[in-house]
């Protein structure tokens, strides 16, 4: 089965989280954030988060994945956007995906994208005056 799957998993574990604020166990502690990101990490090793991100209705499951800020998980969707960063930092919707890399990476993933997105001086200037780019930069 497709995407749906994703999709689902998101939705159970916001419903177990919140049950668990109900019990009083905290939707954000950190056990949760790991489990979180866990299941959904393991599952978008499977998925193409290239073809993801820059799409309107998938670029939100990869934005929330990252805004969990697990580690690991972040390693796997910066594996998979290498060679992204230039032409995803000048699409709309994959502009606020490289947005929540640069917030959720430390920092040699941020030097990374850092030299990837300012290599060429053309690059740059054209990341700088796109109307999406520039919030990358």
């Amino acid at each position: 089965m497709g995407e749906p799957q994703l999709g689902s998993a998101i939705g159970e574990d916001k419903v177990d989280g919140q049950n668990k604020e109900e019990k009083g166990e905290g939707e954000n502690g950190p056990n949760q954030r790991i489990g979180i990101a866990s299941v959904l990490g393991c599952r978008i090793k499977n998925r193409r988060v290239r073809r993801m991100s820059p799409l309107l209705d998938k670029n939100y499951v990869v934005q929330f994945i990252l805004e969990l800020k697990v580690d690991h998980v972040t390693r796997v969707v910066m594996s998979q956007l290498k060679g992204c960063f230039v032409r995803f930092s000048i699409k709309k919707y994959a502009s606020n995906v490289i947005q929540k890399c640069l917030n959720a990476s430390d920092d040699g993933q941020v030097n990374l994208i850092i030299s990837k997105v300012t290599s060429k001086s053309s690059h740059f200037r054209t990341i700088l005056q796109d109307p999406f780019g520039n919030y990358v930069a």
